[in-house]
């Protein structure tokens, strides 16, 4: 699913141009416009369309995967509503709105095919700022939600909320392309841009006025609102922020690679897991071995205070002292007070929390 949109965006480009330009393709657009037609009632006719051609290639996707599930993997199980929410839900609600961007930037032009070129280009623009060079300020990201994770535990979690408010937000931006584009829409053998503009502030009315004024309102509300969560009220760390974390980590850290430290002989864990308030309880302890020719002196333990909130206890069966403590990262040397000696065993106890405030 998470690769449908290298297919179903050029789909949605080419069908959403025919759809368009219907009419002036065969010649009949002067008897379509003498319809007495308003411009909002052809948009949605068309827009309409394009979601039932979206709609019907889900579907396609839905068969595909549960034939895939059934036949090829033999695999009996099919949570259909797990189908239905992703597909018809997350799926189908991006994709209407990329149908609602493409029938607005292919009536920007008075060219099917510049059309189809401005589409492309804006896609184009899209993959590149965002997937290949990783900007990860989804606000600007036309339609995308953040990534997220399904588990049987718990469904979506905590993610919930936030595929909703990123959801709203571009739901706004979306019914605001909508009236833009019913107030430009092309009718009538005037066919440049210039022209249409004129003529939509001319002859605004009252209700679609409002309706703008509103959902802006709404699309700036929703945003600061996602933005004040993410970035105000929490911690958040960004793929760039990540990747001088890991870089600052090694260029720290790096010099101790080769030291001799004991290697893990025995886990007993009791984990506590509480899905719903995305908290974790972790008692028990490690049994490390020296399997090396010579003594060590010294342990390394690595506790990052991004995944651990909450240490009880950390504390070896034998007298050692904490030497270090990187509180950027969390890692920790211990100093043993009588070194490891070769096939020795020592003992690692913890009890640790993490809990989400």
């Amino acid at each position: 699913v998470a690769t449908i949109w290298f297919y179903s965006i050029p789909m949605i480009i080419f069908f959403g141009g025919v759809i368009v330009w219907r009419e002036r393709d065969t010649n009949s657009h002067q008897f379509y416009n003498t319809l007495p037609l308003p411009g909002w009632m052809s948009y949605l006719s068309k827009l309409f369309t394009l979601l039932g051609i979206i709609i019907f290639f889900l579907l396609m996707i839905l068969l595909t995967g549960i034939f895939s599930q059934v036949v090829i993997l033999g695999w009996t199980d099919i949570e259909l509503s797990l189908y239905l929410k992703h597909l018809f839900g997350i799926e189908f609600l991006y994709h209407a709105m990329v149908a609602v961007l493409v029938l607005f930037l292919l009536n920007l032009t008075n060219n099917k095919y510049l059309g189809y070129f401005l589409c492309a280009a804006f896609f184009f623009a899209d993959i590149l700022v965002f997937r290949v060079y990783d900007w990860d300020f989804l606000l600007l990201h036309f339609g995308r939600v953040p990534g997220f994770v399904y588990s049987n535990m718990n469904g979506f979690g905590h993610f919930a909320p936030i595929i909703f408010w990123h959801s709203l937000y571009w739901l706004f931006a979306a019914l605001i392309l909508a009236i833009l584009t019913s107030l430009i829409w092309r009718r009538g053998e005037e066919t440049a841009l210039k022209m249409r503009l004129h003529s939509a502030i001319q002859g605004i009315t009252r209700l679609p006025k409002y309706a703008l004024l509103t959902f802006s309102l709404l699309f700036m509300i929703t945003g600061s609102f996602i933005i004040y969560n993410k970035y105000i009220l929490n911690d958040y760390l960004s793929y760039d922020d990540y990747r001088k974390m890991r870089a600052d980590y090694e260029k720290n850290y790096g010099k101790y690679r080769q030291v001799a430290q004991p290697t893990l002989q025995h886990v007993d864990l009791q984990v506590d897991l509480f899905p719903q308030k995305r908290d974790v309880l972790i008692k028990g302890y490690y049994t490390l071995k020296n399997k090396t020719v010579q003594p060590i002196d010294s342990i390394f333990v690595n506790l990052s205070k991004r995944r651990i909130t909450h240490i009880n206890q950390l504390e070896f069966n034998r007298t050692a002292e904490l030497q270090y403590l990187g509180k950027e990262f969390g890692f920790r040397i211990y100093q043993l007070e009588k070194p490891l000696l070769p096939n020795e065993e020592i003992r690692l106890s913890f009890n640790l929390e993490t809990r989400t405030e």
